[in-house]
This record gives structure tokens, C-alpha cells and sequence, in this order.
């Protein structure tokens, strides 16, 4: 990953940049609507620790199995991933909290609620 990183440019960061702030900008109009965003925190069930992806998967590098979580890092969205259950095999599922930008009190406070109800 780091090498990939090392190979863009000054025009790729920047427009990776304003690729960022126009999902800020859809993500700061739905929060015009909805309070938060509740959502999996993954698209797959947990894999064994060690691996990069899941073993014996077609994917190559993190982001293709993080695609509910990286775009919030991207916008500077508090985000929170509270447990929310196991698998029939006993392996975690996350729900993931996210909320407008600064509003990470409110997550916070929603995410430990979230967690009486659930627990």
C-alpha cells in the first residue's frame, strides 16, 4: 500500500482531495435529513487475524472489504463500530454509528445506547 502511495503525484492527491470534499458535500446534505447513518461495518463476517484480506478471497488490499467504513475517514465523519452480535460460527458483527461532521458527542452518546439496547 505504501508503495502505491509513493507512486501518485501532486495532481492525484489533489484530485483525490476533491473526490473527498464531493462526498462531504452528499454526505453533509443527507445529514440535512437523518441524524446519523446505521449501517454493517463490514460486508463480510470477521477473518482470521494476520491476513491483509480474507484468505482465499479474490481481493487484493484492504479497502475492497472496508467499504462502509473508508469513506468516513475520507469525509472527517465521527464514525463508531459498536458489537451488535455473532455469526452462527461465534464470529463478531459490528454495527457502524456515523453521524455529521462534529458531531462526535452525539455519536458517542447514541453508539452507548446502542450498546444497552444491544447488549
Amino acid at each position: 500500500m505504501w508503495d502505491r502511495g509513493l507512486a501518485l503525484g501532486a495532481v492525484d492527491y489533489l484530485n483525490a482531495r476533491a473526490v473527498a470534499a464531493e462526498i462531504g458535500i452528499v454526505m453533509g446534505t443527507f445529514h440535512t435529513a437523518y441524524d446519523v447513518l446505521i449501517t454493517p461495518t463490514m460486508p463480510i463476517t470477521a477473518f482470521e487475524a494476520g491476513h491483509d484480506v480474507p484468505p482465499g478471497s479474490s481481493m487484493d488490499s484492504w479497502p475492497q472489504w472496508t467499504p462502509f467504513t473508508y469513506p468516513f475517514n475520507l469525509t472527517q465523519q465521527p464514525a463508531i463500530s459498536i458489537p451488535a452480535g455473532t455469526t452462527a460460527a461465534g464470529m463478531p458483527v459490528g454495527l457502524q454509528i456515523v453521524g455529521p461532521r462534529h458531531s462526535d458527542d452525539f455519536v458517542l452518546a447514541l453508539a452507548r445506547f446502542a450498546e444497552l439496547v444491544l447488549s
